[in-house]
């Protein structure tokens, strides 16, 4: 009978919770730029870019927890060498605050999935791959019920490379650096 007592009591106590969780779905279309610094010229410079963003979340009255992911396409131009076509693809788990009353929200994301695919235009061709971790930071201003101005700010850091020209892998020495602004639109659903 306890048991049955105390299941009973752990079930009203967590249900109520459970119950005001919505599933956040939030696709987005992004524009990024950024620089990027290492130790060379070649492993300098800035990186421009459209992308397709996706936040998928528990919501809860304030507060939304769940996975932010984005991939991105546009142009690396290095200090010395010539520009090429870059990806990223980042992500990680997310923290955000819709604030009551307010068309404002704010999020912090850790990247634990953070990497950059450099192709080479000059012959041969590559892909150079960097890998990494990174910090994303935003906030969003709700313009009409369904669309989402956001700017997020992104830190990297890129601690492993592959090189496919040469079949090579290992630790980036030093570090390549960056930090990217990327500004979106994108449609918050509560399901």
């Amino acid at each position: 009978m306890k048991k049955w007592i105390l299941s009973a009591m752990l079930t009203l106590a967590f249900a109520p919770g459970i119950s005001l969780a919505d599933l956040l779905i939030e696709p987005g279309l992004a524009y990024r730029t950024g620089n990027y610094s290492g130790g060379t010229a070649a492993q300098s410079g800035k990186v421009t870019g459209v992308g397709l963003n996706a936040r998928v979340a528990y919501e809860f009255p304030v507060v939304f927890v769940g996975l932010d992911l984005s991939y991105n396409f546009g142009t690396s131009t290095p200090d010395s060498g010539s520009s090429g076509d870059t990806t990223a693809v980042m992500a990680g788990p997310v923290v955000g605050a819709s604030l009551p009353m307010l068309p404002l929200r704010f999020w912090a994301a850790y990247l634990f999935w953070d990497y950059a695919t450099a192709k080479t235009t000059s012959a041969p061709a590559y892909d150079l791959i960097n890998s990494g971790t990174g910090i994303k930071i935003g906030g969003g201003y709700t313009i009409i019920p369904m669309v989402s101005i956001n700017l997020d700010y992104i830190m990297h850091t890129y601690t492993k490379y592959e090189d496919k020209l040469l079949s090579t892998t290992g630790d980036l020495n030093p570090k390549i650096t960056g930090s990217d602004i990327m500004i979106s639109a994108s449609i918050p659903l509560s399901l």
